[in-house]
């Protein structure tokens, strides 16, 4: 991370500031030094969470306070990956050996993405590590049996509570993500001890019960408070009244927006409201996306914006499109993309893409036939969790 800042971004993007990326990992570093000024100034009264909405700034405002370095950044980031990457390892030897585990987590440890991003002030090392905890808690929750009830239960809800706070600081929405998930899990898991009349992981159904019910209600609680909050609130309510784009505009993603007007949209009857208005508030995220393709000229940029005739008008259409966005979030590009390099010229990425999806394409599979193989329904936790996320991207 630290020979990234020094000479990896220095000298590929040349818009950087001393070692930081141009963007939001510079606004975040200038938020958290104006907040540790406040802090050394003011005392801990001034002390705020989330700075203008963004988390992130605010935990690295107490460390900016001690000393305004971004190298303390560095060691910040370095701890909460190296402990990801352990918690990977612990999650995966609830089914393979150790030296199977600690191969299988090498991708993530020496990821050069992440070495450079996470040199950098970004929500991503909080996400990262927080969603880990959720899925480890939750795995052993799951397979409690009863010589290590006691202290082993509370110490996976506390893991699952910890990662569920973490995610809260930084990516709030991922919370709302995992609530129906999580709950679909914990149901199916309470059926199949009551269907089968015994008691399936050595713990009762009311056990079962309680631990779901009290991380259910962490997420539920700590599903709002960050910045993507007023875009989603608005989203949900938006009328072109109260919007900015104006009815002579248009760019495609007015075109969509105006789709998710209220007095356009057509809400399914038989889904609540707050459902309908969270298909709505997806669907107008989405149309934002598209504002990439007004203000960027990058043709690798371009071509990721896909389904630009797809504009949901409903939440059955918005339900409907769901099946396609769970399959491009998980196998995107498609083969077809897979030739880019020959047809549009030397490409770094598109040169690796194909290689990392061939992979992940086996990967799959084998996991698959494995899970299947061996009934290891355990292992859906992770698989359907991470499947969620991704079909919501």
């Amino acid at each position: 991370m630290t020979v990234s800042r020094e000479f990896v971004i220095p000298r590929f993007m040349i818009n950087s500031v001393e070692g930081h990326i141009p963007g939001d990992p510079h606004y975040y570093h200038l938020l958290a030094l104006k907040k540790a000024n406040e802090l050394r100034d003011l005392g801990v009264r001034a002390f705020e969470l989330r700075p203008e909405g963004q988390g992130v700034a605010g935990i690295a405002s107490i460390v900016f306070a001690i000393y305004p370095s971004p190298y303390l950044i560095v060691v910040m980031n370095s701890l909460l990956h190296a402990l990801s990457v352990l918690l990977m390892a612990r999650i995966l030897l609830n089914w393979f050996p150790l030296r199977t585990s600690l191969v299988a987590v090498v991708p993530l440890a020496l990821s050069p993405y992440m070495i450079i991003w996470f040199s950098q002030l970004n929500k991503d090392s909080f996400a990262l590590i927080g969603v880990m905890l959720i899925t480890y808690g939750l795995v052993c929750l799951l397979r409690l049996n009863e010589s290590r009830l006691s202290g082993y239960a509370w110490g996976s809800l506390c893991a699952t509570v910890a990662g569920v706070v973490l995610v809260w600081i930084v990516r709030p929405y991922i919370n709302q993500i995992y609530l129906p998930i999580v709950a679909l899990v914990f149901l199916v898991a309470i059926l199949a001890e009551g269907v089968t009349k015994r008691v399936v992981h050595n713990i009762s159904v009311g056990k079962k019960t309680f631990y779901g019910v009290f991380v259910l209600t962490c997420l539920a609680f700590l599903g709002h408070g960050a910045a993507s909050d007023k875009t989603l609130d608005s989203l949900e309510n938006y009328t072109e009244v109260t919007g900015t784009i104006s009815e002579s505009n248009a760019a495609l993603y007015a075109q969509c927006l105006k789709r998710v007007d209220k007095n356009f949209w057509r809400d399914a009857w038989f889904l609540p409201e707050f459902v309908n208005n969270k298909l709505r508030a997806l669907v107008g995220q989405r149309c934002l996306i598209f504002t990439i393709l007004e203000t960027q000229d990058n043709a690798t940029t371009l071509r990721s914006i896909v389904d630009l005739d797809r504009l949901p008008g409903g939440s059955i259409e918005a339900l409907s499109y769901a099946p396609r966005a769970a399959l491009l979030g998980i196998f995107s590009p498609w083969p077809n993309a897979w030739t880019y390099i020959f047809e549009h010229g030397r490409s770094t990425f598109y040169t690796i893409v194909p290689i990392e999806t061939i992979l992940l394409y086996v990967g799959l599979g084998c996991l698959g036939w494995w899970i299947v193989r061996g009934k290891q329904w355990l292992m859906l936790v992770p698989v359907i969790t991470s499947i969620a996320v991704m079909s919501v991207y």
